[in-house]
């Protein structure tokens, strides 16, 4: 036993400022739907608990997010790039299929260390 132990020192989150409320999210819906189909106002709250949600901008994706809360856990940690010896993702959704959007992370933030594959939720493309 070499005596090295993994261990977790920073995690953060970054969120969009943009914010779209429940309400502003059914109008939307109801714009797409046939007027027999659009839930009551408040269906949305009322089901799901969920106030709102943040929107990235057009621009941006799942590794921009996932980059800037890197940046900000490292910092909070204070540690560089270099100190990293092993990146993990997960995410509810990724940029693109390949590559891993955990290596478009990675090179965001100038890693040189292993990347663990990207762990996600959803596919990048829908059939």
């Amino acid at each position: 036993m070499t005596g090295h132990r993994a261990r977790l020192v920073g995690a953060a989150v970054h969120l969009p400022p943009r914010w779209r409320s429940s309400a502003e999210t059914e109008r939307k819906i109801s714009y797409r739907l046939d007027p027999a189909d659009v839930p009551d106002p408040g269906f949305l709250l009322e089901t799901t608990g969920v106030h709102g949600v943040h929107v990235m901008e057009d621009d941006q994706n799942a590794s921009d997010l996932a980059a800037l809360a890197a940046h900000q856990a490292l910092a909070d940690a204070a540690l560089t790039p270099a100190d990293i010896d092993l990146m993990i993702f997960a995410a509810a959704g990724q940029d693109v299929a390949e590559p891993a959007t955990a290596h478009i992370v990675a090179a965001a933030m100038g890693l040189t260390c292993p990347v663990l594959c990207s762990i996600s939720k959803t596919p990048a493309t829908a059939s």
